[in-house]
């Protein structure tokens, strides 16, 4: 019976394909595990919005919470934790991850709805300087006629406090 006889480079070549194949399956079970890491995180989000959506910011938060730590770079998480924070009464924490999402997308400086709360939570703080900037800055973008007229109030108001 021959053997197979392999020289150097038939070597090279099975140990090359050999470690290749090792490579894609290795990269197909992390491919597959981060999948379902995503998918887990998918849902997870979605059950946070749904929560934030009906207005209970105190069940949504730990979750926007939980998520932003595991994604500190998403300017969405941190305006909904955000408000989330803010909608139960701790405004100084919602005011850092408000300026936390700004920073991540310079473009909510533009976005009333993002800017109204935001404003209302610094007013509600007594940063009125703040709120005044921010809510200003709202009455420049498109927002509904209650969103408008909510910040005009609120910056009148201000500028009374101011000239007492």
């Amino acid at each position: 019976m021959n053997a197979l006889k392999f020289g150097s480079r038939e070597r090279i070549f099975l140990a090359a394909s050999a470690a290749l194949i090792l490579l894609l399956i290795v990269g197909f079970i992390q491919v597959r595990s981060l999948e379902k890491l995503l998918r887990a995180d998918a849902d997870f989000y979605r059950k946070a919005v749904t929560l934030y959506d009906q207005g209970n910011f105190a069940a949504a938060a730990p979750i926007f919470s939980e998520l932003l730590r595991r994604d500190p770079n998403s300017w969405i998480l941190a305006a909904h934790y955000g408000r989330c924070l803010g909608e139960t009464g701790r405004y100084k924490e919602a005011s850092v991850y408000c300026s936390r999402a700004l920073e991540l997308n310079v473009f909510l400086v533009r976005n009333g709805y993002f800017l109204v709360p935001w404003g209302y939570y610094s007013y509600l703080e007594g940063d009125y300087e703040k709120a005044r900037v921010l809510l200003e800055a709202s009455l420049k973008t498109k927002l509904p006629d209650s969103l408008a007229t909510t910040a005009r109030r609120l910056v009148e108001d201000i500028q009374q406090k101011r000239s007492k």
